[in-house]
């Protein structure tokens, strides 16, 4: 979430799981030493250009939902929006599990509320299975969080690093508020 831009973006990284191991081993390359996740907040330009690289490199597809005009005292619904959008692409996709980052708790029974709605609607094409975990445990979900950070930057006018990822990654934007 960005608040003072009014964006609210999840993405998700779509890997085949016979390249899943692979491509924990590659990013888990890329960590340094005494760093237990990549996080792209916390990356500086040479670094973001290296995991972008990277990320461009490897086999899989990324999709971003973007919404826009977020009004920042309504984030928990521009978050729903987004992921049911994305929930929507990963099933257009055919991809067969969905892993989100757990935000604790108390945030991630509200999304498995929402799941479990959105995969009981009579028009959702099929429930696929849906976990939380957290990305000191699962490295694929680096990537999400790198996609979500040049989609961000994009955004806001450098699209170096969007340009690093080449034709992986979708981005699908709509008004969140």
């Amino acid at each position: 979430m960005r608040s003072g831009e009014r964006l609210y973006v999840l993405a998700a990284a779509i890997v085949d799981a016979d390249l899943a191991d692979a491509h924990r081993k590659v990013l888990r390359a890329l960590l340094p030493k005494g760093q237990r996740r990549l996080h792209w907040r916390d990356e500086r330009e040479k670094r973001r250009e290296q995991l972008a690289v990277t990320c461009g490199g490897l086999d899989l597809g990324i999709v971003v939902v973007m919404g826009t005009g977020m009004v920042p005292s309504r984030q928990e619904r521009a978050r729903r929006r987004c992921a049911e959008r994305l929930l929507w692409w990963l099933t257009d996709y055919g991809v067969e599990q969905v892993i989100f980052e757990t935000r604790g708790p108390h945030a991630d029974a509200q999304d498995q509320r929402l799941v479990a709605a959105l995969q009981g609607h009579p028009s959702f094409p099929h429930p696929v299975p849906v976990t939380w975990t957290s990305p000191w445990q699962e490295p694929l979900l680096w990537l999400a969080d790198i996609a979500a950070g040049t989609a961000v930057l994009a955004e806001l006018g450098d699209d170096r690093y969007l340009k690093l990822l080449g034709d992986t990654i979708e981005i699908d934007r709509f008004v969140a508020s």
